[in-house]
């Protein structure tokens, strides 16, 4: 069984339930070490990625020590580590970019988030951690899974939004301040505009194409604050292209 079939069984919730909370993730657990819900193309937020850490290697599956993520402090992301030594319980918010399970032997897997909350708390003798954001949280491959296809879109949009950065410090704290599901919206109008440019690669994505247009489509029926704020990080990272007209 995969960590997916998994977590298609226990994890997922729906917007209207409250927070998974770690002593619960801590039940649905099981024998495995982390567990994460859901992952596009199998559906879009909210979602969770849940990572338990014990004092010694379980052995019984992967066995995480640490989890690397990113915070935005003073307006600028700075990498946190969350492990058995973290004093909980704890929430925060966690920013958008890389979240990263490492085990003893220094093997991860890797998440791609668009930012969400972090909470963490000690179940029994191990510190359990939920990373639950409104958008999705995407596998970016690792030691125990492989990688969502649009993972890798949603990597790249960060570095070209990173590059922006680069060039106009303060738009750092407007993308954070921005929140989860704005950014999410951000990507989707991006990954549009390069669809309708290329032809060619929508057909050949027509998975992808598909679920960028139905998740555009949802997003300004039911979020239209946050597909209008994603389009303006867009225009001020400068990459901001056709098209525009869901929701428009």
């Amino acid at each position: 069984m995969t960590v997916t079939e998994t977590t298609a069984r226990g994890l997922g919730r729906s917007p209207a339930e409250p927070p998974l909370a770690p002593a619960e993730a801590a039940t649905r657990l099981g024998d495995w070490g982390f567990l994460a819900h859901p992952d596009l193309p199998d559906g879009s937020g909210p979602a969770y990625v849940v990572a338990s850490i014990s004092p010694r290697p379980t052995l019984r599956h992967f066995d995480p020590e640490a989890v690397h993520y990113w915070r935005t402090l003073a307006g600028r992301g700075t990498l946190a580590v969350l492990d058995r030594d973290t004093p909980t319980p704890l929430e925060r918010p966690f920013a958008w970019g890389e979240i990263r399970l490492v085990d003893r032997l220094h093997v991860s897997n890797d998440y791609v988030t668009f930012g969400g909350t972090l909470r963490a708390d000690r179940v029994g003798d191990a510190t359990v951690a939920v990373f639950s954001s409104p958008a999705p949280l995407l596998r970016r491959g690792g030691h125990s899974q492989l990688a969502d296809h649009a993972a890798a879109d949603v990597a790249a949009f960060f570095a070209r939004l990173l590059v922006a950065i680069g060039v106009q410090p303060s738009l750092e704290r407007d993308v954070a301040a921005a929140g989860p599901l704005a950014l999410y919206a951000a990507f989707l109008e991006d990954a549009a505009g390069r669809l309708a440019r290329h032809p060619a690669v929508a057909v050949a994505r027509r998975e992808f194409a598909t679920l960028v247009a139905v998740e555009r489509q949802r997003l300004a029926l039911g979020a239209p604050d946050a597909t209008k704020t994603g389009r303006d990080i867009l225009v001020a990272a400068g990459l901001a292209q056709a098209p525009v007209e869901v929701g428009a």
